[in-house]
Formats: structure tokens, sequence, C-alpha cells
């Protein structure tokens, strides 16, 4: 699932994390007993694609790089064996694009920052010392005041702004990471997770509306603390690297930078009397804004960035279609990409780690295989031709797909469906989403129909928008439907790995798909396109909790309410206690605490070591189920 749906996955423990799921070795074996040989055949070939697609070998099948086209090959090769026409473009099966690939550095000489105060020596920063370039922003020269502008936020339903009052035209704007009361349940943002205003994204295009001409951005505290663990420096002057603020979406960007904490906090008590921390722990405290322009003091900015194009291949393979309809196309799509060892697209910013992928989109894929394999195998008089295609940079954008409607194998009048699948390992529940049910007439009396055979408790969105590679064709009117299990907190994380996928429920779906597809390829009419308003978004499951509330307090993480009755409270945990380590996990931040507790489920005991006034001790929660 694509990065720009800019959906929030950070647990809160206050009031849940979506519940881990059983692994395949875990599943039910009178389940599995029960299954027909067909079917535990079917479910042992789909587990060995997403053991291979999910692999350490396979790297997280970033675009651009060498494993990803190692996993096209595969993908091509299966194709071709399952005797689907693969010579389909220039005598293959792989149609190519050009896609932007990670952004470096380019001429040291031309990335510096340089800041001016009255009456003092002027600061020339370092170059991955104190600062950095970012690829949010664009390469480009700006010279101009300085104004803090606290969070960057505005948000009139909160009662929140930190322009307001405060003119930043022709200013370069500092910019703290994050949202005030992160992680509080009373955060007047309206989420217990961050919310879009703390998207990096959100933040360019707030300074360009308020007419900045550069930005800095500064780590927030807890941030900064991470970071600093992360690459052995001093959390005040840990820096994100070049694309860990993303590409950004503004169509317009601004020459943006990275400045360490302790350059920033010296600005700021020298034009403001008062320190970042201090600073931030205020507005976080009080929920009021603290912005100022920095008298006398201005900043040279410049950057110059480089990103060179790779090439990335979609991979497409035809089954003929017969009789009357053989014109007609119908086709089914999977992205096969994912995130690589991080970066752009992770959600575990500057982790370089195997983002594996396993359900977002190994699961999509290879169910998309499976399904060409059944379909390969069936022989009606009358079907349209089904092309299986599987996408690549869905997660850059949905390039392959936006690339393929722009440059279409089978001519896009001729194409009567598509049918994507896209994070479906995860079923939970019995609940399977299905969207754009309302994108032909009869969509959704077919799906209901179809699941009086599969059982599935439907969770049913008519819209053809989302997040995923049907839209591309929606957008083209042509009928859509998606499917898909539901987001969880380990997506775009390393923690994304094959033993959390329900490889039963993952063959249901793929039984159901593949009979959908049979359905619409023979049907006699073909779908009647009907638009569709965008839909209630993205599916999360149901979560676990702890039931606290969390706040960084003299360097460590300490409860400052537990919910009467919650699971923290039955087990004895308390205001005040601060938590120094869970399971064999030191505790350092609360991110630390809550990328622990994404990998366990509700009814899960976790023993917590913490300091309550100064005396260790040691407490074991169950985790609760949020209804």
């Amino acid at each position: 699932m694509n990065i720009y749906a800019r959906l929030s996955t950070v647990l809160l423990v206050f009031v849940g994390l979506p519940v881990a799921l059983a692994s395949a070795e875990e599943l039910s074996q009178q389940r599995m007993q029960s299954l027909k040989a067909s079917d535990l055949e079917a479910a042992e070939r789909i587990d060995r694609d997403i053991r291979y697609f999910a692999s350490e070998e396979l790297k997280g099948r970033g675009v651009g790089t060498p494993e990803i086209a190692q996993a096209a090959e595969f993908i091509a090769k299966r194709f071709a064996s399952l005797g689907l026409r693969t010579e389909l473009i220039d005598s293959q099966p792989f149609q190519s694009l050009a896609v932007d690939s990670t952004t470096t550095v380019g001429d040291p000489a031309k990335n510096h920052v340089q800041i001016d105060r009255q009456g003092a020596a002027p600061l020339n920063l370092q170059l991955g010392k104190t600062f950095n370039p970012l690829a949010l922003g664009s390469s480009g020269q700006v010279q101009a005041p300085l104004a803090f502008v606290g969070y960057g936020i505005t948000a009139p339903q909160a009662n929140y702004d930190d322009y307001a009052g405060l003119d930043v035209q022709g200013k370069i704007v500092i910019v703290l990471r994050k949202e005030p009361r992160l992680g509080d349940p009373n955060n007047p943002l309206g989420k217990t997770s961050p919310t879009p205003a703390a998207y990096f994204s959100t933040k360019m295009s707030g300074a360009i509306a308020h007419g900045a001409v550069g930005v800095i951005v500064v780590n927030d505290h807890a941030s900064a603390i991470e970071l600093g663990k992360q690459d052995d420096s001093n959390s005040e002057d840990a820096l994100l690297e070049v694309t860990d603020a993303g590409n950004g979406s503004a169509d317009k960007k601004l020459p943006t930078v990275c400045v360490s904490r302790a350059v920033i906090d010296g600005l700021l008590q020298q034009s403001m009397g008062r320190s970042l921390l201090d600073i931030e722990q205020s507005i976080d405290r009080d929920f009021r804004p603290i912005s100022g322009l920095l008298p006398g003091v201005t900043a040279s900015i410049q950057t110059d960035l480089q990103t060179d194009k790779v090439m990335a291949r979609n991979v497409i393979a035809e089954l003929p279609g017969s009789g009357s309809l053989a014109d007609e196309t119908v086709i089914v799509g999977a992205h096969y990409d994912h995130v690589g060892m991080g970066g752009i697209g992770s959600l575990a910013p500057g982790t370089i780690a195997v983002h594996n992928g396993a359900d977002d989109n190994a699961s999509g894929t290879a169910a998309l295989l499976e399904i060409a394999r059944r379909l390969s195998q069936s022989q009606e008089p009358q079907r349209r031709r089904i092309v299986f295609i599987a996408f690549t940079g869905e997660e850059r954008g949905l390039l392959g797909s936006a690339h393929y409607v722009r440059n279409p194998r089978f001519g896009l009048e001729q194409t009567v469906a598509m049918l994507n699948l896209d994070m479906v390992g995860r079923l939970k529940g019995n609940v399977l989403s299905i969207y754009g049910t309302g994108t032909a007439e009869n969509f959704d009396a077919m799906v209901r129909q179809l699941n009086e055979q599969f059982q599935f408790s439907l969770d049913i969105d008519p819209s053809g928008y989302g997040p995923s590679d049907h839209q591309s064709f929606y957008e083209k009117s042509i009928p859509v439907l998606h499917f898909f299990t539901g987001l969880h907190n380990d997506y775009h994380r390393p923690s994304d790995d094959f033993d959390k996928i329900n490889l039963i429920g993952l063959t249901r779906i793929t039984d159901m798909v593949t009979e959908a597809t049979r359905e619409i390829a023979t049907q006699p009419q073909r779908p009647v396109f009907q638009t569709t308003r965008r839909g209630k978004g993205i599916r999360k499951q149901k979560a676990a909790y702890l039931g606290v509330q969390l706040r960084m307090s003299d360097d460590r993480v300490t409860i400052v309410q537990v919910v009467p009755e919650g699971p923290a409270a039955q087990a004895g945990l308390m205001m005040g206690d601060a938590l120094i380590q869970v399971g064999d996990q030191k505790i350092a931040s609360i991110q630390t605490v809550l990328d622990y507790l994404a990998r366990h489920a509700g009814g899960e005991t976790l023993e917590f070591q913490v300091l309550r006034q100064g005396q260790p001790r040691s407490v074991k929660a169950t985790l609760g189920e949020k209804k």
C-alpha cells in the first residue's frame, strides 16, 4: 500500500495497538487438516511464494534494486510456466518505466548553511554534523530572516495555530518535528496517533501557504534521543538523513535542511530567552503555541540534491480469451515492490533493515500467482482475456499502474474491470474489506452472492478511490474491486514478516478473488461503470491496549495516567512508574515502547521492569483488546 496514503500507524498504548496475527505454523492443526488436499497444496504454494518475496535475500524489494529485478524475473518465469502469454512487449513480459531513485547529496560545496547574528560571529554549519539537506525540499539558495514557528501546525478545529499573529512572509521558518501532545488521548488535534498535521509534507505545505521561503526542520526531543542512540551521536546533534523526511508531496518545494537541536537551542536562548526543550515542553503541557521572529538573525541556505532515474518494470502476462468475449479484458493486479531497506516510505525512520513486506505486498503477489495458476487451467467457451499484472512503484505513488493506464498493452476501452490485491495476508476476525463495489452496477450484488459461499464478514466500501493500484484504473472509468484485510502496526516496518501471515485466511481470499475474476470474465454483459464518492478511508484492524498515558520525563518514559480497571491498573502499574525495560527490550523513548508493543496482541502477557520511587520492580501486564 503506497505511502501517499500518509496513514499513521504509530501505536497508542492508552487506547490501542493493532493485534498481531498467528503465523502459518501457529494456525490450528484441525483447520489445516480440514482443508481439501487441493486447498492444502494451494496454501503451501502461497506460503512458499510469500516466504520468497519477504525473504532477507530480496531485501525488501526496493524500486531500482537488483533484488526487485530478481523478484520480477521470478514472477515472469512463473507466468510462463503456467502457459500464459508473456511475450507481450518487445517479446518480453516487462513494461519498463523510469522512476526517481533515492535522492542523495549533490555537490558538497553547494550544500551549506550560514547563520548570521547581530553582534556575533557567523555560524557556519557542517554538512553531516550539524545540518543535512532534506529531499523533502528542493535544491536552491535562499537568504532570509529566521522565524521559529513551533510545530508548524495550523489546526482551526483544535483552536491551535503556530502561525497565529506571526508574519513569516519572506522568512525561513524553523519547524519542530511531530506534533504537541503526541500519544496523549486528550490531544485536541483529535487522534491518539500522529495526525496529518504531524506529517513532513503537511509542514512543508503550511510553510509555503504562509509565505516562507525556506524551512529548517529540528528534531523533537524524543526523536532526537532515538536517532542519537541509533548513530551513537549526542542526541542534541542527531540529524535526519537526506531521505528520512520523504520527498514531499507539495507542488512547490522550498530549500529545506535539518539542523541539530544544539544549534537551534542556542539561537532560541539568545533570541527568545528560552531553551528549545523548555519551549517544547511548554507547548505540550499548555497546548498553546510559542512562536516568534528571531530579531537580528538571518540564515543563508544552499541545497544541492541529486536524484537519478532508475528503470522499474511491471510484469504482464495474458490468458487469452475465447468466443465472442475474447477481445475484452479483465485485469487482475498486485504490486510487488516494497520499501527496501528503509528510507523513503519507511515508518521506522533512521532504521536500516530489511522491510520484508510480507503483507505489503508479498501476500497480494503470491495470491496473484495462485489465481493465475487456477485460471490458466480452466477452459470456458466464452471468456474475456484475463491479464495478470505485477505492478512496480506502487509505494512511490502508484507509478506502475499509472504508467500502464497511460500505455496500455490492451486497450482501456475494451478493459471491463480491474481486480486488485494489496495487503490481504492478515485476515483478522474474518473481516475482509472490499472496495469499489459501487463502481459497476452489478458489483455489490455479485460480491454478496459470492460471499454466500466463502462466508467472510464483509467490510464494503463502494468507492473506487484509495491508496493502491485500482485507483489508477478507476480514474480511467474502469470498474474496480480492491481486496484488503486491514491496516496494522507492522505496516512499512521491518516487522511486517511472514510469521504473521494468516495463511488459511489468505487462501480463502484467493479462492474468492479467483471466482470473482471468473464471474466477471464470463458473464455475457460487461460491467457498467459508475462514478463514486471518496470512501470511508482505510480500515484498521482491531486493537489491543495497555491502558496508560506515557510522557518523557528526565529522559525516562514515565506513566502519567492509568486507565481505571484497565490492563495496566489490573497489573499494578502506577502513575509515576518509569518504564526501564519490556521483555528483552531496553526502553529509551516512548517510541521504543510503541514499537515493541506493535509486535504483540491482546491477551498476551508482557513483563515490564520499572522504577517506582527509585526502586526496581517487575510487573507483568496482560494486554487487553479494544472492541
